[in-house]
């Protein structure tokens, strides 16, 4: 699922979370995981895409020729 996490434990963590917090609150709480979630996935993405960005550049500098492959 994500982290590492699989459907089962996440339904025991839910669980474990509405007997430990009110029950009413628990809804808002799994929301703003849920925005946490999404915002760190939207962000590594965003590292990713400036790492990527930054090698391609030394990746094409580091490009040899079929000439200087033979060598």
């Amino acid at each position: 699922m994500f982290f590492g996490i699989s459907g089962t434990e996440v339904i025991v963590i839910l669980l474990v979370g509405l007997f430990v917090t009110n029950p009413v609150k628990l809804p808002d709480y799994a929301r703003r995981f849920g925005k946490f979630v999404s915002e760190m996935r939207r962000r590594w993405q965003a590292v990713k895409s400036s790492v990527d960005q930054e090698t391609r550049g030394v990746t094409d500098a580091l490009n040899l020729t079929e000439e200087d492959k033979n060598r």
